[in-house]
């Protein structure tokens, strides 16, 4: 892309914001970035709480498990804890969007992934998270594993499909963008 894909406007509008703006209105009671350059998101998001990504360069995986680890201490204590993963390259994505996905993951209680997808391909950076989770995350990011498909299709899933095609439809280059 040759630009910080957050920062990328369409529209007028950071696709951060755009992000955010879908988490807000799903109902986030948190909402924090993994990784990127935190003075440039806070200047389009006053106040955003932006950590660190654990793994810098591991890939997404990494940024999962970081955002796992950083749920607040009241979320800890709780097993079944859930964390929204939203990708910020997504510019169609929205409040109706998330919920979906929160309210299939509200509706299968053993899943510790709830994912997006479009025709059988899995939207990984659009997927609901248990925090319990996590160890079996870290398991196989410890064993080498980089890719998040492998590790949604090693633990219990849940895919969700009929999504509108818009609100999964990602940006990886200018092209995309035009399109």
């Amino acid at each position: 892309m040759g630009a910080d894909k957050a920062l990328v406007e369409i529209e007028g509008t950071p696709l951060l914001v755009v992000a955010h703006q879908a988490l807000v209105g799903a109902g986030a009671s948190r909402r924090i970035v993994i990784g990127g350059d935190e003075a440039s998101y806070r200047s389009v998001i006053p106040g955003l709480v932006t950590v660190p990504d654990e793994y810098p360069g591991e890939g997404p995986l990494g940024g999962i498990i970081t955002a796992l680890r950083h749920v607040s201490q009241e979320q800890a204590l709780q097993a079944d804890a859930r964390v929204v993963i939203l990708a910020c390259d997504l510019p169609g994505v929205c409040a109706s969007s998330v919920a979906a996905v929160l309210g299939v993951m509200d509706s299968h209680p053993r899943a510790q992934v709830c994912v997006a997808a479009q025709r059988g391909r899995l939207e990984p950076l659009h997927a609901v998270w248990r925090r319990s989770a996590l160890p079996q995350v870290e398991a196989a990011f410890g064993a080498g594993e980089r890719a998040v498909h492998a590790v949604i299709e090693s633990i219990e899933a849940v895919v969700v499909e009929g999504l509108d095609e818009a609100w999964l439809r990602n940006v990886n280059s200018p092209d995309d963008l035009a399109r």
